[in-house]
Formats: structure tokens, sequence, C-alpha cells
């Protein structure tokens, strides 16, 4: 996989849950979008590549993150995410349990 900003790590998404975010995109978005927004604002995932300047994580965590509005969201297999908004998993929860927690 390519990872064009060297602060952004290749996630790949195992869980989403639904973000009021996501609900005002859904319903609320009035003007017509240039080209069409993946929704999705929370989720856990397993880091499959991380950028030269990431310290944070490594490959193989398990992470769990609030996207932002302005990038591409969580619906789909993968996610370039900036390291800076991503937090470690609880080890002690399962995926559908630590999914909802942040």
């Amino acid at each position: 996989m390519f990872l064009s900003n060297k602060n952004y790590r290749i996630v790949k998404v195992e869980a989403v849950s639904v973000n009021p975010v996501d609900v005002f995109t859904r319903r609320g978005q009035k003007k017509q979008l240039a080209e069409p927004k993946v929704i999705g604002y929370d989720a856990y995932g397993n880091v499959v590549e991380t950028g030269s300047k990431t310290s944070l994580f490594k490959q193989g965590d398990k992470v769990f993150y609030a996207g932002a509005y302005d990038r591409p969201g969580s619906d789909s297999e993968y996610q370039a995410v900036d390291e800076r908004i991503v937090g470690h998993a609880p080890k002690q929860l399962s995926i559908a349990e630590s999914e909802p927690c942040h």
C-alpha cells in the first residue's frame, strides 16, 4: 500500500460504530458534493503499515480512533489515519466491547 503522509498509518478496519457525525453527514448535508463521501467516524482496527515519522504505533497494533471529518471515513476496508488521533485498543476487551468506548 502507498502511504503518502509520513505521520499517517494504514489501518485495516475491523469494526465501526455509528457516531452522531455520521448521522449529520448522511441527513444534514445540504450542498452537493463534488465526489461521494465515505462516512464513518469511529473505528477499531489493526495497523498494517506506518509512515516514516510515526513513532507511537507499529505494525500489528490493535487501535481505535475517531476520524477526521475532512478525510475519508472508516466505512471502508482500509483507512489512512493520523497517529495523533489514534489510541491503543484495550487488550482486555473484545472488538465489540472496545469499539464504542472512545
